[in-house]
């Protein structure tokens, strides 16, 4: 079996036998990816933002998770409307973390998702539904409005480990038709918003 690697304060190897290769330090391995996706439901309008964080380094990293740093939300047709947002812990939604202890654990290829949801207001408090998107009605139904597609720019920086570089990544655009209700599909059509808004 391989070795884990500890990050302990002299980011060595520990508990191997077996002869190992020149060590390599692990400042680089991680990969960052960060995602839009629009909840629309009985109890839920917003939008989350996932974000993935993928180990490339072919050793287990394990120690103490630091999981904080920030991201933001940028609307590309008018970057005044800006939302920063911290990350920490408890954002924390899959991955082998475990939250009472703060240990983090990270196998060859293993994947962290933390979420941020996303309540339409930006940096100095404005909301977007009121003051960005522009909404026109529903053709399919006439309790709903639903707004012209906004994209949006998203970017986020993470420290995982304390001796390891923060992750960092950014999309290039987040596509959003903001529905202004959730109508119940015995009355109206659902909308499918796992689908592109072109679709809809």
């Amino acid at each position: 079996m391989g070795c884990a690697l500890s990050l302990t304060m002299s980011l060595g190897f520990i508990g191997c036998d077996e002869t190992l290769p020149l060590y390599r330090d692990p400042r680089d391995v991680f990969k960052g990816e960060i995602r839009g996706r629009y909840a629309l439901s009985r109890t839920e309008n917003s939008v989350r933002i996932d974000l993935f964080v993928i180990n490339t380094f072919d050793e287990t990293l394990e120690a103490k998770g630091i999981l904080e740093g920030t991201g933001t939300i940028t609307a590309k047709r008018d970057v005044r409307f800006r939302r920063t947002f911290k990350l920490t812990p408890a954002n924390w939604a899959r991955g082998k973390f475990n939250p009472s202890t703060g240990k983090l654990t990270m196998n060859p290829n293993d994947t962290l998702v933390l979420i941020y949801t996303w309540d339409y207001r930006d940096d100095a408090g404005r909301d977007l539904r009121e003051d960005l998107f522009r909404y026109a009605p529903d053709p399919s139904c006439s309790l709903r409005r639903i707004s012209e597609e906004e994209f949006f720019a998203l970017r986020f920086r993470l420290k995982v480990f304390d001796k390891v570089a923060d992750v960092e990544a950014i999309a290039g655009e987040y596509g959003l038709c903001h529905v202004t209700a959730w109508i119940d599909p015995k009355v109206c059509t659902s909308i499918r918003t796992d689908l592109p808004c072109r679709e809809w």
